[in-house]
């Protein structure tokens, strides 16, 4: 994919913008570090490689827009009153130059690793006691507020990564990009778990620096078993998707925040496709192919609470099948081959527009992952009639 078709709207980046980042990333910004102990190499390559998805999983340009991934809430907030007095940072990174990527996590150690600004009265270390804990429908989040500053002719910024660790001492370092770990220690919330996800922003819908701009509900849940009051450590990323161009991104644990309104919640997944007589040779369903009324399909797995579980269903006149209230989880699907017939093939249908799943050596379809309010489509098989057969 190029730069200008993963622009979806003019207004976020130019060319020349899209450009400038690429050069950037072969350049000064990769690797960059403020302490001669960490150095370039692969893993920063890695680290600052321009994702391909052109479209945010979460949408935060308008006012008061709201999304959920991975069990977090994102929400675009402007909270009153605003100010330096109401943003206390605990963690503000800043590209160098002109640089349009930047990255860094808040910790009392010295030398810094990434972009944060060396002051500590702006990167330091936090007690989870200091996040602000609001609850909604009954469930119990932890509150971090984002303050972005973008130029106004150009206010969209993406939030790439965002990891959340949590230890015992309030001056832990290095962050492995390639592991996504901080100290050797596994995150309690990433953003791209099971997948690349980002959030846009837009700085125009908030005033000047100070101000904010998202509030990130993370469920408290995360934190269980995390010991009594931890020191709680935010990794973030900007600028892959729409670059930085405003001067520094600022976190703060700010009080009073809102209840978030989490997004309705997603339905069961379901996964369907036909079983059918490629009369034609094509491979593929088409109009020329005849669907196979009444074949029993298998699909089989472990749902996402570890259970195993075993359904069937039969195609009908068309030789479509569907499975339907399927659980979050991992799944294979096979099917019966008639009597007097050959299967010419089986095929890997589509999650989302992506392809999920793997064509086995048996003739089924495994690794099929389905998260709630998936629709698995086209998981089809085809079978051709042989003559004397």
């Amino acid at each position: 994919m190029t730069v200008v078709e993963r622009l979806s709207r003019p207004i976020r980046n130019t060319l020349a913008r899209s450009h400038q980042a690429i050069k950037k990333l072969s350049k000064s910004h990769l690797g960059r570090t403020n302490a001669p102990s960490w150095k370039p190499g692969l893993e920063s390559l890695e680290a600052r490689a321009v994702p391909s998805a052109a479209t945010p999983d979460v949408d935060l340009s308008t006012r008061g827009a709201t999304g959920s991934v991975n069990g977090a809430v994102f929400t675009q907030y402007t909270p009153q009153p605003t100010g330096t007095g109401y943003i206390r940072s605990f963690l503000r990174v800043d590209a160098p130059g002109n640089a349009t990527l930047e990255q860094g996590y808040n910790t009392d150690a010295r030398p810094l690793q990434f972009d944060e600004m060396k002051a500590a009265n702006f990167t330091r270390a936090i007690r989870l006691n200091e996040v602000a804990e609001v609850t909604s429908g009954g469930t119990a989040y932890r509150g971090f507020l984002l303050d972005i500053n973008q130029s106004s002719k150009s206010p969209l910024l993406s939030l790439d990564q965002l990891r959340i660790y949590v230890g015992t001492s309030g001056s832990l370092t290095g962050y492995d990009a390639a592991a996504g770990t901080l100290a050797g220690l596994a995150p309690v919330y990433d953003l791209d778990a099971g997948g690349d996800h980002w959030i846009e922003l837009n700085a125009k819908l908030s005033s000047g620096s100070g101000s904010g701009d998202m509030v990130v509900y993370v469920p408290n849940s995360a934190f269980a078993g995390a010991g009594d009051n931890p020191y709680v450590y935010l990794f973030c990323r900007f600028g892959d998707h729409l670059g930085c161009n405003g001067g520094f991104e600022e976190w703060s644990t700010a009080r009073g925040l809102p209840a978030p309104t989490p997004p309705p919640a997603a339905g069961p997944a379901t996964l369907s496709g036909y079983v059918f007589i490629d009369s034609n040779l094509s491979g593929v369903h088409d109009n020329g192919d005849y669907g196979f009324a009444g074949m029993t399909v298998t699909l089989t797995g472990t749902d996402a609470s570890g259970h195993a579980v075993t359904f069937t269903t039969t195609t009908d006149v068309n030789g479509y099948y569907s499975f339907a209230d399927l659980a979050a989880g991992t799944y294979t699907v096979s099917h019966q081959t008639p009597v007097g017939y050959y299967d010419s093939g089986s095929y890997v249908g589509t999650v989302g527009g992506s392809s999920d799943g793997t064509l086995n050596a048996d003739g089924t379809i495994g690794q099929v992952v389905l998260k709630a309010g998936d629709g698995g489509l086209n998981y089809n098989f085809a079978e051709l009639n042989i003559p004397g057969a």
